[in-house]
């Protein structure tokens, strides 16, 4: 895998805009917290950004077997 294509941050996208975001963000953390450390989940309720999350992993590592595995 080339190094300069791997990036800490998942982008997540076609999520259920209905659930609360303190509730997806939780969910989230929950379903992404096996594979590495978790930095920060960013859920935001505006239109432009409804139904979709960044999940920030600690590393490289983690976000890239994140990846692979879900």
């Amino acid at each position: 895998m080339d190094s300069k294509n791997v990036n800490e941050t998942l982008y997540v996208n076609n999520l259920n805009d209905k659930i609360h975001h303190l509730e997806l963000k939780t969910n989230l953390f929950f379903l992404f917290m096996p594979f590495g450390e978790i930095q920060e989940i960013i859920v935001k309720k505006n239109k432009k950004m409804k139904g979709q999350a960044f999940i920030i992993y600690k590393t490289t590592v983690a976000s890239s077997i994140a990846l692979k595995t879900l």
